[in-house]
């Protein structure tokens, strides 16, 4: 794909989805098919950070190999003997910081530094659930007064966990009955010294994405003591890849160690699962176009819902239509991540790159008909929906004059609606 003897710059972000992954797959193999493999920059976060190291590794059939015959307990396991801390598990997860199942964002000062902070949340919900119950013996009828009590009794039950966040905590990251060994063990066969070498030979950058535990960090408050970390996979030794790359996949509180320990890193998803700011912000001269390969129908560039306001909120603008994946939407995620990460975005973007966004165009399911359905008849769905999907985009990219004249200096940031 060039314009005028220039050679086309493809920089490529893949995001996170548990086995919706195969999808990505589909649409690596439409690009190596248009002569398109050798990429210039690469992101990716969870699955799709694999992705974009076996990519450069020149292993995309064995990738797809893995993939064809993958079940779930390919890549996680139940460990019986943590099966017995289920209820505090329950009790930890339902008042950790990934919990949907809180009040309002002010349940991430849970997790703030200064002691009095933390106090400030589970003294709102008690002085709530004492108004309410004080409403509900005012009240006329029975209906009213039972709807104020449950109100009051959900507030109440919130101020206690959050009060126990702490001593809960360990108990969600450390103790899940679900173990991601199984996924350590099936990229320790696939990826191997040699690997290493040959992606780092090819001066790919690769960057994958991590979210860390940083409480006492300011920029990471808002996703609740943690923070996004841009690493260069390229640079790695073996050992430290393959630590990255499982721990950097597992969600939180639904997969942990196969030893017991609280774990500092989970899934890069939390914090950013569309890691476009890298290439953004240190690739955006070297790349003319970015396709973002996402692995739902649409990729929604907003802040977490984890919070029963943010939830009813999230529904109201899902009604409307909105999902916000414009230029500015891009540009305010790019810079709000890596302002997290430790890092000061520039004032403006030198030759900034045109995005494409290339998604399912069919239902690929939700958490658990899709992110956690490991399946050989879904996988091969999947794989063949992005084949045709990056088919069709490469298609438009071709048939559009303007896409061909990419790489002069001052254009503005653009990005294109979602093909697929």
């Amino acid at each position: 794909m060039t314009s005028a003897g220039h050679e086309r710059r493809i920089g490529i972000v893949l995001t996170g989805g548990g086995a919706k992954g195969a999808y990505q797959i589909g649409c690596l193999r439409a690009l190596e098919e248009a002569g398109l493999s050798k990429v210039h920059a690469i992101a990716g976060t969870s699955v799709g950070a694999i992705h974009g190291f076996m990519l450069p590794a020149g292993k995309l059939d064995e990738a797809e190999a893995i993939w064809r015959r993958a079940r779930f307990g390919d890549v996680a396991e139940i460990t019986l003997g943590r099966l017995r801390l289920f209820p505090l598990w329950l009790a930890a997860a339902a008042g950790s910081e990934f919990s949907p199942l809180k009040v309002w964002r002010l349940a991430d000062s849970v997790t703030h530094p200064a002691k009095w902070r933390r106090l400030v949340y589970p003294f709102a919900c008690l002085a709530t659930a004492v108004v309410l119950a004080v409403v509900a013996g005012a009240v006329p009828g029975s209906a009213a007064r039972a709807v104020a009590l449950t109100f009051a009794l959900i507030f109440a039950v919130s101020a206690v966990l959050a009060t126990l966040h702490d001593r809960l905590r360990p108990y969600f990251l450390g103790a899940s009955p679900l173990s991601h060994g199984p996924l350590a063990v099936l990229l320790e066969r696939a990826i191997t010294d040699d690997d290493c070498a040959r992606v780092r030979a090819t001066n790919i950058p690769v960057y994958g994405t991590k979210s860390e535990f940083t409480p006492y960090a300011r920029e990471s408050m808002p996703w609740g003591g943690w923070a996004p970390r841009y690493v260069r996979l390229d640079r790695m030794p073996r050992a430290e890849l393959l630590d990255t790359l499982v721990t950097g996949s597992g969600l939180p509180g639904f997969s942990s160690p196969p030893t017991w320990r609280t774990v500092t890193v989970v899934d890069g998803a939390w914090t950013d699962n569309v890691p476009i700011a890298p290439l953004l912000y240190e690739r955006a001269g070297d790349l003319d176009l970015i396709l973002v390969i996402g692995l739902r129908e649409r990729i929604r560039l907003s802040p977490r819902h984890n919070s029963l306001l943010r939830v009813m909120a999230r529904l109201v603008q899902k009604t409307r239509g909105g999902h916000g994946t414009g230029t500015a939407d891009f540009e305010r995620w790019a810079d709000a991540r890596w302002r997290a990460s430790g890092r000061r975005p520039p004032d403006a973007l030198q030759a900034p790159p045109r995005i494409v966004i290339v998604s399912p165009s069919q239902r690929v399911g939700n958490f658990f008909t899709g992110t956690l359905w490991f399946s050989p008849p879904q996988t091969a769905r999947l794989i063949a929906l992005g084949y045709t999907d990056m088919r069709r985009a490469l298609s438009a990219l071709e048939a559009d004059a303007v896409a061909a004249t990419t790489g002069s200096a001052g254009r503005d940031l653009a990005v294109d609606s979602a093909i697929g």
